[in-house]
């Protein structure tokens, strides 16, 4: 979900051209499937988004039809040393010295290998989308060809069709269907096509048409089958769904088959493209340096080029992104001017938005009482956030830049006139807000009826300026509102109109009149100040004070320790201003209360596991023993956490509590081998000396291997596949299963090293006890 944000005075027309050219930058990665985008807010009251906030789903392809089209950084960098010495070799270019040659190696790295993602990329996805125009037709003879094998298989064949006619059927329904059945296909583009072929079919005399003619005809042994599996939860085919599984199978044999001739084509590619553009890099870096000592043709850095592909090539493997660098390289395409890019998912985000009020991975929420200062606060707390190591996404709201069109009415000026400013608020309501002026009755219906200037009158403030305001007359007459006295106008008429009535009534125009219908119209500019000024796009409040977010994502590192060193960043950096605080929110609140729940929980699993061993066992020293496999499990915990790369969160923690259940489980059937082999020589008491008791000890922890092996084969075969599961759940099962696994590995071997070894001097010590009582 691409949720990116920008000035609030954006116009609909703007984010609209910014989306669309958004979209379009994401649509040309190979690995997405489809991109939707949508600006401002839903047709519903409780999503109030505003026009500068867009939302674009982006639909990624399933995985295997991924390119390989990845060179990682390791291989291209020591590749660029390679062709770096071969320059020096070849006294093309002076010996830089350590700090010179380090940053060439770097930035030409760095350059060659963004010129072939581009390159990479651009080239897929030409390739993908000629690919769709080729598989389109055959996706949909693959349709036709079934439903003929299920008529022919329901015995509904008046006579076998030809190729040609097939093709013929094939060809007048692909025009309409075939880019669904490669983008989208389901049961409703299914059954139109079916039905659609049917009609075709019918025409030719190939069927009969009828009501039934596209019902499945199964044989009584498969009726019986489906009936079953219908008992079991298995949703019953039907000729649609048996015609759409057809088409889905065949058309992700072909994306396979054709992805793995494309990759070796990319791979063909990727070899002298990179190889290429790190010499140019190299060139340009070092002339810029005063390095470049030689003045190779075009054909010599050509034979250079081929001298160093073939072991490039020997040692090259691309790969398939994966999600997080697929993220990070739109990031780096889809960065539009003035907007700023934050990436999330669509549940996730809802679920965060519910939940802490932000979209993103973290929030600081900024509480004062001015908004301009809030402002002001939230960039400088942006400013240090972006130099804390794992922050991604930092944006502060951007409260003020919404456009505010401001008419400040000048009572005085107005007055001159002899106009109201209530005058003047009506013609400005109906100029640029409508307003209502009767209603229609329709039935139970009602409809109010507004009246409202052209968009002409009121697109831009100079036509706002331009607003004509009614005037009646200039000045009233000295005798203010009633000017000829009490006796000159029975009916409270003022000395201007009186005038002006006279001089109507004579037939004669008054000269001192300028208007002698006794109404002008002035424009707006004369009587109010317009202007355009900024202010806030959306007032939020929070705790009786307004507030505003600094939002932001953590990536490549543990999000609550982002979250303490960001603090402590903020707090030495960022003066708050009296009356105004911070408050954190985010992901991390959920870890930061599971962690406080564990903190209890695990020491209770430990206390709990040793209590149930004692009371199996009544014996302290034994549940003591068993007990010691917890820190061999929690190394090898850390250590599978360490290499895969898991930073710690509440799947981590589970998977350490499952740890040290399976730990103290093989530790257990270690002491019972162990306390049987003493129990079958008659104990302690018949164990005649140190020695038989050390052999008896070894027998039983060499009898204790095939349970051992058992243990761990199980431990692995079920656990491993989930290091590597790829479907949904899959980021939350490997962090879990990493600690678990690896926990169980490095305690079992604990258990065998160093529990025989103990429970031997334990014994020998009840041994040597006994002895002495029986002297």
């Amino acid at each position: 979900l691409d949720m990116p944000i920008t000035i609030p005075r954006a116009s609909i027309t703007q984010v609209s051209d910014d989306l669309k050219a958004r979209d379009a930058l994401l649509r040309s990665f190979p690995e997405v499937e489809m991109v939707v985008g949508k600006a401002g807010r839903a047709e519903t009251p409780t999503d109030p988004a505003p026009p500068d906030m867009i939302e674009t789903v982006v639909n990624l392809r399933p995985r295997e039809h991924w390119p390989k089209r990845e060179l990682r950084y390791e291989v291209a960098h020591r590749h660029t040393e390679r062709i770096l010495a071969a320059l020096v070799q070849r006294k093309w270019l002076k010996q830089p010295s350590g700090d010179q040659e380090t940053e060439m190696v770097n930035d030409a790295t760095m350059f060659a290998l963004e010129t072939l993602d581009q390159t990479l990329r651009s080239m897929t996805f030409r390739d993908y989308t000629s690919f769709q125009h080729q598989l389109a037709p055959k996706l949909t003879r693959s349709a036709v060809d079934e439903m003929v094998r299920l008529l022919r298989a329901g015995n509904k064949l008046k006579r076998e069709p030809t190729d040609k006619e097939l093709a013929d059927v094939t060809s007048t329904v692909a025009t309409e269907f075939g880019a669904h059945l490669v983008e989208s296909p389901d049961l409703p583009t299914i059954e139109s096509l079916a039905q659609q072929v049917s009609a075709q079919l019918a025409r030719r005399g190939i069927v009969e048409a009828n009501p039934e003619l596209l019902l499945l005809s199964p044989s009584p042994l498969e009726r019986i089958v489906r009936d079953a599996g219908e008992v079991l939860g298995v949703e019953r085919p039907t000729f649609f769904s048996t015609v759409l599984a057809t088409v889905e199978s065949d058309g992700n044999e072909l994306w396979l088959e054709h992805v793995k001739q494309w990759n070796w084509h990319l791979f063909d590619r990727a070899v002298p493209l990179y190889t290429w553009q790190a010499i140019a890099q190299l060139r340009k870096k070092a002339e810029a340096l005063g390095l470049w000592d030689g003045s190779p043709s075009d054909q010599q850095l050509r034979a250079l080029q081929a001298d160093l592909e073939k072991p490039f090539a020997a040692r090259l493997f691309l790969w398939r992104k994966d999600k997080d660098r697929l993220l990070k390289e739109m990031d780096t395409v889809v960065r539009v001017p003035g907007w700023g890019n934050i990436w999330t998912q669509p549940i996730i985000n809802r679920v965060d938005m519910l939940a802490t009020g932000v979209r993103t991975m973290i929030g600081v929420k900024v509480y004062g009482d001015d908004l301009n200062k809030i402002q002001q606060l939230s960039e400088q707390i942006a400013a240090v956030l972006r130099d804390v190591p794992g922050a991604a996404d930092v944006l502060p709201d951007q409260i003020v830049g919404e456009g505010y069109l401001e008419i400040d009415i000048n009572r005085d000026k107005a007055a001159r006139y002899g106009i109201n400013v209530g005058d003047v608020q009506d013609v400005v309501e109906v100029a640029l807000g409508g307003k209502m002026i009767t209603m229609t009755v329709e039935g139970r219906e009602r409809f109010p009826v507004r009246i409202r200037y052209a968009r002409a009158f009121r697109e831009d403030e100079t036509s706002v300026k331009n607003l004509l305001v009614s005037a009646a007359g200039s000045m009233a007459a000295p005798g203010g509102m009633d000017g000829m006295g009490e006796s000159g106008s029975a009916g409270g008429m003022s000395g201007r109109s009186a005038a002006l009535a006279a001089a109507a009534g004579s037939g004669a125009e008054s000269a001192l009149d300028p208007f002698p219908n006794g109404v002008t119209q002035i424009p707006l500019a004369q009587i109010a100040d317009v202007r355009i000024v900024e202010g806030p796009s959306m007032i939020k409040s929070e705790n009786g004070l307004l507030r505003s977010y600094v939002q932001l994502n953590v990536r490549d590192r543990d999000i609550v320790g982002f979250v303490a060193e960001a603090r402590r960043a903020v707090a030495e950096k960022v003066k708050l201003p009296p009356g105004m605080y911070i408050e954190w929110s985010g992901q991390f609140e959920h870890q930061v209360r599971a962690r406080r729940t564990l903190t209890v929980i695990i020491p209770i699993v430990v206390l709990i596991i040793f209590v149930l061993l004692y009371v199996t066992y009544h014996d302290f020293m034994d549940a003591v023993l068993m007990m010691l496999a917890v820190p061999g499990a929690v190394a090898g915990g850390l250590l599978f956490q360490y290499m895969f790369g898991f930073n710690f969160s509440v799947a981590v923690w589970v998977g350490f509590i499952a740890c040290f259940g399976l730990a103290t489980e093989t530790g257990v059937v270690m002491l019972v081998y162990l306390r049987e082999a003493v129990a079958n020589r008659g104990g302690l008491e018949n164990i005649g000396s140190l020695a038989e008791l050390r052999q008896s000890i070894m027998d039983g922890a060499v009898h204790r291997l095939r349970p051992k092996l058992l243990t761990e084969g199980t431990t692995i075969i079920g656990l491993a596949p989930m290091l590597w599961a790829t479907g949904t759940g899959a980021e939350i099962m490997q962090p879990m299963a990493a600690p678990v696994l690896g926990g169980i590995l490095v305690a079992d071997e604990v258990i065998d090293l160093l529990l025989p070894v103990l429970f031997y001097h334990v014994r020998a010590r009840r041994w040597r006890r006994i002895q002495a009582g029986a002297r």
